[in-house]
């Protein structure tokens, strides 16, 4: 019995092992999730970012091509007014002076005309040069959102696919869980039914011990002539001067019969037809009518005897010949 018990606890222990192993898993899983749920988020933010950055760069762009027109139709105005509608240019207004000063006034008009030119040309090249940059700029951005968006298309299929087998994968260990789960429970019911028998084996075993050596009191009480019988016939009478039966008593012999008890807190007796049964104060099973509940294979059912606590009435058998089996609660 002990060997049963240690087996199935074993058993149990080692079943409890693998559940804490499977929620380990389990929890793993549930990690690697979530870190491809971050990954995908981060890749969202990160394109949503680019794609931000493109369009201030577009904006930007815009500006500088508006920047990039005034500054060409300025500077257009500018050389129109100087060579196409003016009455001199810088040769003929040198070359028309008439004195030194007049020449050296045209030659500073010549060279401020020029560097005004030059000037604004310079800084509609500077814009022009700006524009294209930025135009070179907001197309090496969006090749490289275009590739950006391909990759993470990409990385979101992967991961998806990755999520799916470890869902997957989660499910079955789950299903392995729950399957260790019932295993246990099983195991657990199979020992405590297994300890419910050692007990009642225990209890058994006790109450036979408690009888026999109430047996033996009982005989040493009749070697001391405390009872005296004629075996004349098998229905010898007996009496007795020390009292009826008892739990510590547990064989009398009285009126020509052996008695001995059962008790219902080991025999329920379910099955029995009783009316009105209770408990008496002296620890007897008895019916509506007062009568001690008893067990006899000699009697028919219904029928009264006289028992050591007092008459009686036959509700069962299934006792040895020459026996009367009294109910108790003892």
């Amino acid at each position: 019995m002990a060997e049963t018990l240690s087996s199935l606890e074993e058993q149990s222990n080692q079943l409890q092992q693998e559940v804490s192993s499977v929620n380990q898993s389990i929890s793993a899983l549930s990690g690697q999730i979530a870190s491809i749920e971050a990954d995908i988020e981060t890749g969202n933010a990160e394109l949503e970012a680019t794609q931000n950055d493109i369009e201030m760069t577009r904006e930007q762009l815009a500006i500088a091509k508006a920047n990039e027109a005034m500054q060409k139709e300025k500077t257009a105005n500018q050389i129109q007014v100087m060579y196409e509608k003016g009455t001199y240019s810088s040769l003929d207004m040198i070359l028309s002076s008439s004195s030194m000063a007049e020449i050296f006034s045209a030659i500073d008009v010549a060279k401020n005309l020029e560097k005004t030119y030059s000037d604004q040309l310079e800084e509609y090249k500077a814009i022009h040069k700006t524009v294209e940059e930025q135009e070179q700029v907001l197309e090496e951005k969006e090749a490289a959102l275009i590739t950006q968006q391909e990759e993470l298309e990409a990385k979101k299929s992967e991961l998806q696919s990755k999520r799916g087998e470890l869902e997957s994968e989660a499910a079955a260990v789950q299903a392995d869980l729950n399957s260790v789960n019932g295993q246990i429970q099983a195991k657990k019911e199979e020992i405590a039914a297994e300890q419910a028998r050692a007990r009642a084996a225990a209890e058994a075993e006790e109450r036979a011990r408690q009888a026999a050596a109430a047996q033996a009191a009982s005989s040493s009480s009749d070697s001391d002539d405390d009872y005296s019988y004629s075996s004349s016939s098998s229905s010898s009478s007996y009496t007795t001067s020390s009292g009826g039966l008892t739990k510590y008593k547990g064989v009398v012999y009285y009126g020509g019969h052996r008695e001995t008890y059962y008790s219902q807190k080991v025999l329920p007796g379910g099955g029995l037809n009783i009316p009105g049964r209770h408990v008496a104060e002296d620890g007897t099973v008895r019916d509506s009518d007062g009568y001690i509940c008893v067990a006899s294979s000699d009697m028919s059912k219904g029928t009264v005897v006289d028992t050591s606590l007092g008459q009686a009435k036959v509700y069962d058998s299934g006792c040895a010949s020459g026996t009367v089996d009294i109910y108790t609660d003892w």
